[in-house]
């Protein structure tokens, strides 16, 4: 009995080898995409965190739940797919390229006679006729024909499409292109927001959750946003960013950014995500009566966050904020309203909410009634929303998927094809015996290998 262990390289190579892996490491990315489709991943994670416990929530952190496709474990399951891969290609590859690139056809009487359907026709004319009307239909058919001496009479050998064998190690290569794609992606890529109100600029975007800045090679600076509607209805049909690009030593220019055609520079994806309100310019009339004299005064305030002087020395008035509309605690929609910060000269800041044209709901502040009458060119500024990539394996990942689908056509659709065929004198004629054999659709060659009998047969 021969217990003799395998060299340990070898029992390393055949572990990296084995099937078992492949499946065991496809279950276990396949898995990981799950968690990764099921938790919400960096960018959302933190608004979902209190979906879970404190301590799921601490156990989902440190194994990278809320980040799996940058995870160190999942880069690790794709390295090992690939070299697991990699090695089963490079232990099986050299017995099929030694088939393959061979310059001798695989001809072998023994294999022609092993073949079960043969087809055997009778024709008049003599062998070395035979031979050519054989040579002349077979060429046209086959790319590589080979006859031999056998006796009075030859065989033929024909084949085609040995290359074909090859497909199954191209779809090794696709998938390999597209895990190095992902692996290229996962590691050197990002993916971040930037929200720019309109006259603002900037050169960094926030990633993952927020909490992490990246620095952009270029800075993008929202000129103006606009929003456009539908004819009659108020549904949005299209939002755009008017942009200007500055690149460090280059003069600045300036691009659209609309939805489904995204800017793109450096390898990088710019991409009109969404739109909102930043805040509102324009400015608002505050009336003011002083409770003493009686004296009433109209002072306009910009909304901004630059105060404006009170009336009769009383401090200073800001208006940082317009809102559309405000909504009591019964929830009736008070129309549009603003947020109002007094400093008085002496004691502490208030800070109030008022509606805006309701003078019903003056306030008494500082001896002062106080009541906003109505704006003044209020006009919403708008903010972009854009989303922005970088993915330096995508490329890599799309010929990975072009390539298995050629991959695909050849191991499925197309075959390595053999046809031998045997002449020998019968009486005043020639005997002429045909089989083949195909490594894929046999039936299918089958019937091919009867048509040119058939042909043969019209040729009597």
């Amino acid at each position: 009995m021969n217990n003799k262990q395998p060299p340990p390289l070898t029992a390393v190579l055949d572990f990296f080898a084995s099937v078992k892996l492949s499946i065991f490491l496809l279950l276990t990315v396949a898995a990981a995409s799950v968690i990764g489709t099921l938790i919400p991943q960096e960018g959302m994670a933190e608004i979902h965190h209190p979906m879970y416990s404190s301590f799921l929530d601490a156990v989902f952190i440190k194994l990278g739940f809320f980040s799996v496709y940058k995870a160190w474990w999942f880069q690790l399951l794709l390295g090992l797919l690939a070299l697991n891969l990699v090695v089963c290609t490079l232990k099986r590859l050299p017995k099929t390229w030694k088939l393959v690139t061979g310059v001798t056809p695989g001809f072998s009487r023994g294999k022609f006679k092993s073949i079960k359907d043969k087809h055997e026709i009778k024709l008049n004319m003599p062998v070395e006729k035979a031979r050519e009307v054989v040579l002349d239909i077979v060429s046209s058919r086959f790319k590589t024909v080979q006859e031999a001496k056998d006796g009075d009479g030859c065989t033929v050998y024909a084949e085609k499409g040995r290359w074909t064998r090859m497909g199954f190690y191209v779809i090794h290569l696709s998938f390999l292109l597209i895990l190095t794609g992902a692996l290229l992606g996962s590691m050197f890529g990002y993916s971040g927001s930037l929200n720019l109100a309109e006259g603002q600029a900037a050169q960094e975007i926030e990633v993952g959750d927020g909490h992490q800045k990246h620095a952009l090679p270029f800075s993008v600076k929202c000129e103006s946003f606009k929003v456009q509607y539908y004819e009659g209805r108020d549904s949005v049909s299209e939002f755009t960013s008017d942009v200007t690009i500055t690149e460090p030593g280059k003069e600045p220019w300036r691009t659209f950014i609309r939805v489904n055609h995204p800017l793109r520079l450096h390898g990088i994806s710019l991409y009109q995500a969404s739109y909102g309100v930043s805040h509102y310019s324009g400015s608002v009339s505050v009336s003011f009566k002083n409770l003493e004299t009686g004296e009433k005064q109209i002072v306009p305030v910009p909304i901004s966050a630059q105060p404006t002087v009170l009336p009769w020395d009383k401090g200073m008035i800001m208006i940082p904020s317009f809102m559309a509309s405000l909504r009591s605690r019964d929830g009736h929609d008070m129309g549009p309203a603003v947020r109002l910060h007094i400093f008085p000269q002496d004691g502490k800041p208030n800070m109030m909410l008022m509606p805006v044209g309701r003078p019903e709901f003056a306030r008494e502040v500082m001896g002062l009634e106080m009541a906003v009458l109505e704006g003044e060119e209020i006009v919403p500024v708008y903010y972009t929303g854009l989303k922005v990539t970088k993915d330096p394996g995508v490329w890599v990942v799309y010929s990975g998927f072009i390539l298995i689908l050629l991959g695909c056509m050849v191991t499925f659709f197309m075959a390595h094809q053999q046809l031998y065929i045997k002449i020998v004198p019968s009486g005043s004629g020639a005997s002429v015996e045909l089989g083949g054999a195909a490594n894929k659709n046999a039936q299918g060659f089958e019937e091919r290998v009867r048509r040119i009998a058939g042909r043969l047969e019209n040729k009597e």
